[in-house]
Protein backbone atom coordinates (compact mmCIF):
# COMPACT_ATOMS: atom_id res chain seq x y z
CA UNK A 1 0.00 0.00 0.00
CA UNK A 2 1.44 3.36 -0.98
CA UNK A 3 1.15 6.59 1.05
CA UNK A 4 -1.90 7.80 -0.93
CA UNK A 5 -3.98 4.68 -0.26
CA UNK A 6 -6.18 4.52 2.77
CA UNK A 7 -7.48 1.15 3.82
CA UNK A 8 -10.24 0.85 6.32
CA UNK A 9 -11.45 -2.21 8.14
CA UNK A 10 -15.21 -2.69 8.18
CA UNK A 11 -16.54 -4.83 10.96
CA UNK A 12 -19.81 -5.78 12.60
CA UNK A 13 -20.31 -4.93 16.27
CA UNK A 14 -22.77 -6.78 18.48
CA UNK A 15 -25.07 -4.67 20.67
CA UNK A 16 -26.94 -6.65 23.33
CA UNK A 17 -30.60 -5.66 23.56
CA UNK A 18 -32.12 -5.29 27.02
CA UNK A 19 -34.85 -7.82 27.81
CA UNK A 20 -37.29 -5.10 28.88
CA UNK A 21 -37.59 -3.93 25.28
CA UNK A 22 -38.87 -7.45 24.48
CA UNK A 23 -40.25 -6.66 21.05
CA UNK A 24 -36.97 -7.08 19.18
CA UNK A 25 -36.74 -10.41 17.30
CA UNK A 26 -33.28 -11.12 18.76
CA UNK A 27 -31.19 -10.72 21.89
CA UNK A 28 -28.75 -8.59 19.90
CA UNK A 29 -28.42 -6.21 17.00
CA UNK A 30 -25.37 -6.04 14.75
CA UNK A 31 -24.21 -2.72 13.30
CA UNK A 32 -21.61 -2.05 10.64
CA UNK A 33 -18.65 0.04 11.71
CA UNK A 34 -15.30 1.21 10.45
CA UNK A 35 -12.19 0.78 12.54
CA UNK A 36 -10.46 4.02 13.57
CA UNK A 37 -7.88 2.53 15.92
CA UNK A 38 -7.69 -0.80 17.71
CA UNK A 39 -10.86 -0.99 19.81
CA UNK A 40 -12.42 2.24 18.44
CA UNK A 41 -14.96 2.31 15.58
CA UNK A 42 -17.30 4.69 13.73
CA UNK A 43 -20.88 3.43 13.32
CA UNK A 44 -21.94 3.26 9.65
CA UNK A 45 -25.64 2.34 9.72
CA UNK A 46 -28.74 3.30 11.66
CA UNK A 47 -29.98 0.66 14.10
CA UNK A 48 -33.46 -0.83 14.11
CA UNK A 49 -33.61 -1.70 17.82
CA UNK A 50 -30.64 -0.21 19.70
CA UNK A 51 -31.32 3.06 21.54
CA UNK A 52 -28.89 6.00 21.89
CA UNK A 53 -26.50 4.89 19.12
CA UNK A 54 -26.45 6.24 15.58
CA UNK A 55 -24.48 6.82 12.42
CA UNK A 56 -21.26 8.73 13.01
CA UNK A 57 -20.97 7.79 16.68
CA UNK A 58 -17.55 6.62 17.74
CA UNK A 59 -17.79 3.57 19.95
CA UNK A 60 -15.48 1.24 21.78
CA UNK A 61 -15.80 -2.49 21.19
CA UNK A 62 -13.99 -5.53 22.55
CA UNK A 63 -13.54 -9.04 21.22
CA UNK A 64 -15.44 -11.77 23.01
CA UNK A 65 -15.74 -15.46 22.08
CA UNK A 66 -19.21 -16.68 21.10
CA UNK A 67 -19.30 -19.26 23.86
CA UNK A 68 -19.14 -16.55 26.56
CA UNK A 69 -22.45 -14.94 25.54
CA UNK A 70 -26.02 -15.97 26.05
CA UNK A 71 -27.80 -17.59 23.15
CA UNK A 72 -28.93 -15.53 20.21
CA UNK A 73 -29.74 -16.44 16.56
CA UNK A 74 -26.18 -15.65 15.42
CA UNK A 75 -24.53 -18.16 17.77
CA UNK A 76 -22.61 -20.79 15.85
CA UNK A 77 -20.58 -22.58 18.54
CA UNK A 78 -17.22 -22.36 20.31
CA UNK A 79 -15.25 -22.91 17.08
CA UNK A 80 -16.46 -19.53 15.77
CA UNK A 81 -13.74 -16.85 16.11
CA UNK A 82 -14.31 -14.02 18.61
CA UNK A 83 -16.39 -11.08 17.48
CA UNK A 84 -16.76 -7.49 18.62
CA UNK A 85 -19.13 -6.45 21.39
CA UNK A 86 -20.14 -2.87 22.13
CA UNK A 87 -18.26 -1.58 25.19
CA UNK A 88 -19.30 2.09 25.27
CA UNK A 89 -19.88 5.36 23.46
CA UNK A 90 -16.72 7.45 23.04
CA UNK A 91 -17.95 10.39 20.89
CA UNK A 92 -21.48 11.38 19.85
CA UNK A 93 -21.67 11.79 16.07
CA UNK A 94 -24.54 14.32 16.44
CA UNK A 95 -26.91 12.39 14.16
CA UNK A 96 -30.55 11.79 15.11
CA UNK A 97 -32.11 8.36 14.57
CA UNK A 98 -35.76 7.46 14.12
CA UNK A 99 -37.49 4.18 13.51
CA UNK A 100 -40.99 3.53 12.25
CA UNK A 101 -43.19 0.46 12.04
CA UNK A 102 -45.18 0.59 8.81
CA UNK A 103 -48.82 -0.29 9.44
CA UNK A 104 -50.36 -2.93 7.16
CA UNK A 105 -53.71 -1.10 6.90
CA UNK A 106 -52.14 2.30 6.20
CA UNK A 107 -51.56 4.13 2.92
CA UNK A 108 -48.27 2.26 2.29
CA UNK A 109 -49.83 -1.19 2.93
CA UNK A 110 -47.01 -2.21 5.27
CA UNK A 111 -44.30 -1.67 2.64
CA UNK A 112 -41.24 -0.03 4.27
CA UNK A 113 -39.72 0.88 0.89
CA UNK A 114 -42.81 2.78 -0.23
CA UNK A 115 -43.05 4.44 3.17
CA UNK A 116 -39.42 5.50 3.31
CA UNK A 117 -39.63 6.95 -0.22
CA UNK A 118 -41.40 9.93 1.41
CA UNK A 119 -38.01 11.05 2.68
CA UNK A 120 -36.29 11.11 -0.73
CA UNK A 121 -34.44 14.39 -1.14
CA UNK A 122 -34.03 15.07 2.59
CA UNK A 123 -30.39 13.89 2.69
CA UNK A 124 -31.11 10.96 5.03
CA UNK A 125 -29.79 7.43 5.26
CA UNK A 126 -32.80 5.12 5.22
CA UNK A 127 -32.82 1.39 5.80
CA UNK A 128 -35.95 -0.75 5.47
CA UNK A 129 -36.70 -4.19 6.82
CA UNK A 130 -39.67 -6.12 5.48
CA UNK A 131 -38.62 -9.47 6.99
CA UNK A 132 -39.55 -8.52 10.59
CA UNK A 133 -43.02 -9.46 11.84
CA UNK A 134 -43.81 -5.73 11.65
CA UNK A 135 -42.13 -4.15 8.59
CA UNK A 136 -40.14 -1.11 9.58
CA UNK A 137 -37.50 1.39 8.55
CA UNK A 138 -34.85 3.39 10.35
CA UNK A 139 -33.82 6.95 9.48
CA UNK A 140 -30.45 8.53 10.06
CA UNK A 141 -30.71 12.32 10.15
CA UNK A 142 -27.26 13.93 9.80
CA UNK A 143 -26.52 17.28 11.50
CA UNK A 144 -26.97 19.28 8.28
CA UNK A 145 -30.43 17.81 7.45
CA UNK A 146 -33.66 19.71 8.17
CA UNK A 147 -34.75 17.99 11.39
CA UNK A 148 -37.96 20.04 11.67
CA UNK A 149 -39.07 18.94 8.19
CA UNK A 150 -38.32 15.29 9.01
CA UNK A 151 -40.32 15.51 12.25
CA UNK A 152 -43.24 17.17 10.46
CA UNK A 153 -43.35 14.38 7.87
CA UNK A 154 -43.12 11.65 10.52
CA UNK A 155 -45.96 13.23 12.51
CA UNK A 156 -48.19 13.87 9.48
CA UNK A 157 -47.98 10.29 8.23
CA UNK A 158 -48.51 8.94 11.75
CA UNK A 159 -51.76 10.96 11.98
CA UNK A 160 -52.78 9.47 8.60
CA UNK A 161 -52.22 5.93 9.92
CA UNK A 162 -49.15 5.12 7.79
CA UNK A 163 -46.81 4.21 10.65
CA UNK A 164 -45.94 4.47 14.31
CA UNK A 165 -42.54 6.02 14.97
CA UNK A 166 -40.14 6.80 17.77
CA UNK A 167 -37.00 8.81 18.27
CA UNK A 168 -34.33 6.27 19.14
CA UNK A 169 -31.40 8.70 19.41
CA UNK A 170 -31.50 12.45 19.98
CA UNK A 171 -28.45 14.47 19.05
CA UNK A 172 -29.29 17.44 21.24
CA UNK A 173 -28.62 19.88 18.41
Amino acid sequence: MDATEHRTRRVRIRFGLPAEHGWAPSAAEWLWAEEITAGTYTILNAPFFQYDIGVGDIVEAREQPHWEESWDPFFRGPEEPPHLHFAGLAVDGRHDTFRAVVLPDGPFAGDPQRASDCFHGYGLWIEGASWFPNPMFSLDVPPDADLDAVLALLERHEREGAWMWEWSKRSGR
